[in-house]
């Protein structure tokens, strides 16, 4: 029987599969991160900076809202 060796994963993908392999990581995270890996990268990047960005935003505006503090732009 021919034994067959595994390459490494690239160090990219490693990252993502131990995450998705790590029990404490939400549900979501998990989906939006295996969808991500059939897109093309630079377009998932691009959305990717955008949902922070928004998420960013939403959060200011709801600390803000109820402490009144909102980050330093």
């Amino acid at each position: 029987m021919a034994e067959t060796t595994r390459k490494p994963l690239p160090s990219d993908v490693a990252e993502i599969v131990a995450i998705v392999a790590d029990p404490s990581v939400s549900y979501w995270l998990k989906q939006a991160l295996a969808a991500a890996l059939d897109r093309d990268p630079f377009d998932a990047e691009r959305d990717a900076i955008l949902l922070s960005t928004l998420l960013t935003r939403r959060v200011d505006a709801i600390v803000a809202r109820h402490f009144g503090n909102p980050r330093p732009q």
